[in-house]
């Protein structure tokens, strides 16, 4: 069963960007100097939560996926963990001696 943990205790919005958008942006600022001493806020789509766009992938894939809130220091703890997991495997795999 798929699993989705949010950062931190409340959930919060995200906005995808078009790189098309951030490149013709970054381009009029600073090759066509089109955007001299202007401020441009550069939004993407509405604005989402995170599980409302975790929910429509799980749907193409025909998967039920579980949501919960996750405090960052858990997200960190289960970083490290996985991090510890691939290097043991990396030793087991390259022959190096464990003790």
């Amino acid at each position: 069963m798929p699993l989705f943990a949010t950062v931190g205790l409340r959930e919060k919005a995200i906005r995808a960007l078009a790189i098309d958008d951030l490149v013709r942006a970054l381009r009029a600022a600073l090759v066509d100097a089109c955007l001299a001493r202007q401020t441009v806020a550069i939004t993407g789509a509405p604005a989402l939560y995170q599980s409302e766009a975790a929910r429509p992938v799980a749907e193409v894939l025909n998967r039920r996926v579980w949501i919960f809130l996750a405090p960052v220091g858990l997200r960190l703890l289960a970083e490290n963990v996985r991090t510890d997991d691939e290097s043991s495997i990396d030793r087991e795999s390259s022959g190096a001696d464990s003790f």
